[in-house]
């Protein structure tokens, strides 16, 4: 398959400053990163469980497709070292500093916040990432 078959799925970029979503997509990519999470404030963002998605980078460069496997609530200051490495942070501190100051960035930051935490499959890279 290629981008044509996957041009009326939603895109999305993971984190909100340039390098971070160029980084994450190739983490994506490699399938270091197998999962994502947001603040459950911002609503579902039309997330479900067999949802397919393009992931793309910082210059819009699309490189993945990913498939929500699974989506739950969880807390923030419950995350544990598993769901560290699989948004590729390495563990549980790893990723509580960088989500801590990308939640502050956003001003949704509190130590107990919901989050949605989504975890996806590789479907497939596509060549339009292959910089990455």
């Amino acid at each position: 398959m290629g981008l044509a078959d996957y041009k009326d799925l939603p895109r999305v970029a993971f984190g909100d400053l340039p390098e971070m979503n160029d980084a994450l997509m190739a983490a994506a990519r490699r399938g270091d990163k197998t999962g994502t999470c947001w603040a459950v404030a911002s609503g579902t963002l039309g997330a479900f469980v067999g949802l397919r998605l393009v992931v793309h980078d910082s210059k819009g460069r699309e490189g993945a497709v990913v498939e929500i496997v699974e989506l739950t609530e969880r807390r923030f200051d419950d995350i544990d070292d598993e769901w560290g490495r699989i948004e590729s942070d390495g563990d549980r501190s790893g990723w509580r500093a960088v989500h801590e100051a990308y939640f502050r960035r956003l001003g949704q930051w509190e130590p107990n916040m919901a989050i949605w935490c989504a975890r996806f499959r590789l479907v497939e890279v596509l060549d339009a990432g292959a910089a990455q």
